[in-house]
């Protein structure tokens, strides 16, 4: 009896089958949960990638986007500005051009305001010289004449230039004053030639006023 319950106590307790099942129920349990937590975790991480892929896709769209309306704006901004350039430097050009057209207007002025100059003292002159010449022959005072000779031989010279007067009456003129001072104003022959050169003076006188008219005329139109 006693050997018969020695033997059902040893039956009753944990055989080596029963732990390996045991053991083997453990481990499977173990796997189990490990494999609950890293799905778990994969899936956390997953969540995590996928949320952090859109926000980073988000943002390099944006990113896009932006570069994109920033390169317009530096295009539009380059047009602009090549456009302004552009048209300063077209400004400059007018008014380097209007510079240069204002300089050569002012010398070209210059210069015909210095020819009037010298062509209205010759023919002031020349009036003035003959006035004298006149007024001395119809006075009767040769002496006088003859110191006039000078001017009035410039204003022959420049008569002739003009083509004023012909070279024959000129020289009729200049022979006349070579009569000196002693001269008997009251002799006919003197009379008669100083007649013929009062006409020509007169005549000459004439077109000297008439040319100098012409001439400030013209000129004033120059300064309207």
């Amino acid at each position: 009896l006693a050997a018969a319950a020695a033997l059902g106590a040893a039956q009753d307790g944990p055989t080596p089958v029963s732990k390996v099942v045991e053991l083997l129920n453990g481990l499977k349990t173990d796997v189990e949960a490990e494999g609950a937590s890293e799905a778990q975790a994969y899936d956390t991480f997953s969540c995590w990638c996928r949320d952090t892929t859109k926000s980073k896709s988000d943002a390099i769209l944006a990113g896009r986007d932006n570069i994109n309306s920033l390169s317009a704006e530096i295009q539009e901004d380059t047009a602009e500005k090549e456009a302004s350039e552009a048209e300063l430097a077209e400004r400059q050009a007018k008014q380097e051009a209007m510079a240069k057209d204002l300089q050569d207007t002012k010398a070209r002025f210059e210069k015909a305001q210095a020819e009037y100059d010298v062509e209205a003292a010759d023919m002031s002159k020349a009036i003035r010289s003959l006035e004298s010449a006149i007024q001395a022959m119809e006075s009767s005072k040769p002496a006088s004449l003859l110191a006039l000779r000078s001017s009035i031989e410039s204003s022959l010279a420049l008569a002739r230039a003009m083509n004023l007067i012909s070279e024959e009456r000129r020289k009729d003129v200049r022979v006349f004053l070579q009569t000196r001072s002693t001269v008997d104003p009251s002799d006919p022959t003197y009379a008669y030639h100083s007649q013929g050169i009062i006409e020509t003076l007169d005549k000459l006188l004439v077109e000297f006023q008439d040319e100098k008219n012409e001439l400030d005329v013209e000129w004033g139109k120059t300064k309207e």
